[in-house]
């Protein structure tokens, strides 16, 4: 999404930093290495490198397992 509409995900974005902030808690949609991981840090890691949410590496980046068994 961010680079097929990246007006959409700066929305997304910004309602994610207002839900953490209305909430106080770290939380985010996406995990990575098992912590949250924010879609502000994702757009801004995603400047300076390529990240695949299908390497199988230390960074791997995922959603937050709310739909797995």
């Amino acid at each position: 999404m961010l680079e097929k509409d990246p007006v959409l995900f700066l929305e997304w974005e910004n309602k994610e930093k207002r839900l953490r902030e209305k909430i106080g808690k770290d939380v985010s949609i996406l995990k990575r290495k098992g912590k949250p991981y924010t879609l502000e840090q994702l757009r801004k890691d995603n400047k300076t490198c390529q990240i695949s949410i299908f390497d199988d590496d230390d960074d791997e980046i995922g959603g937050c397992g709310c739909f797995l068994d």
